[in-house]
């Protein structure tokens, strides 16, 4: 799965399926140049890891929080490199950890961190040289138990699928447009209960939202969906939030 990162300012809470603020477990003071990611570890909704980050040296730790009052920090190796950015989270090589995704945001460069409790092996996936192109997130587009890796050129629309077999590239596919305009990729997420991952757009501009439903990696259906009252409302994160084994959707105000 992609990953949003946002400061800590000293105030980060969790907040459980019923929208009721948890106590933190981010209680010790760290400084201001701390970024947190948030993934989930696994298929467990018990189970919320951050990655956090520090701007200055690139110190990188993984807190794991087993619960809504605990959380345990493992170290992991130091990248001072600022322009190498994690984008993403999964287990790509299945032995029950999850791996880390960086992009070089100067150069293209796409790696794997496949992590060992707190070593961590580099597995290079080359270079897409063209930033236009952003990576919007990591599912199973195949069902062949490896995650993919989901790209969106912001530019022209173009929607394409890096297929992995573990930590390789087996091979890549367009598979389709929304042509040049103000659509962006907000989540992926199983729609119609089929098994495998759909996606929600949202266009900046207009507010509109739409799903494309997936069928081995080929989209095959899309659809409008409700219209938010303005551009202020964006997608904050998908999940089931009411317990009928349906996807919805959590929106937040920014202004």
């Amino acid at each position: 799965m992609s990953m949003k990162a946002f400061p800590y300012d000293k105030s980060a809470a969790l907040l459980d399926v019923e929208g009721k603020i948890k106590r933190s477990p981010l209680r010790d003071p760290i400084d201001d140049q701390i970024r947190l990611a948030a993934f989930q570890l696994g298929n467990s909704t018990a189970n919320v890891d951050l990655l956090a980050r520090k701007a200055s040296d690139g110190s990188t730790q993984i807190w794991s929080v087993g619960d809504f009052n605990s959380a345990t920090r493992r170290n992991l190796p130091t990248e001072p490199d600022q322009n190498w950015q994690v984008v993403g989270a999964a287990d790509f090589n299945r032995d029950g950890q999850q791996d880390l995704l960086w992009r070089n945001m100067r150069t293209g460069a796409v790696r794997i961190w496949q992590l060992n409790n707190d070593a961590a092996q580099t597995i290079s996936l080359g270079a897409v040289n063209d930033l236009g192109w952003q990576i919007a997130g990591l599912a199973d587009f195949n069902n062949d138990g490896s995650d993919d890796i989901l790209w969106q050129n912001r530019r022209s629309g173009e929607v394409v699928l890096w297929f992995l077999n573990r930590t390789s590239i087996s091979s890549g596919s367009i598979v389709g447009s929304t042509g040049a305009g103000n659509w962006r990729i907000q989540g992926i997420a199983n729609l119609n209960n089929d098994g495998t991952p759909d996606l929600i757009w949202y266009n900046t501009t207009s507010a509109e939202t739409v799903y494309w439903l997936f069928k081995d990696g080929i989209p095959f259906q899309g659809a409008l969906l409700n219209q938010a009252p303005s551009t202020d409302w964006k997608i904050a994160g998908i999940g089931d939030f009411n317990g009928d084994s349906g996807s919805d959707l959590f929106w937040r105000n920014d202004r």
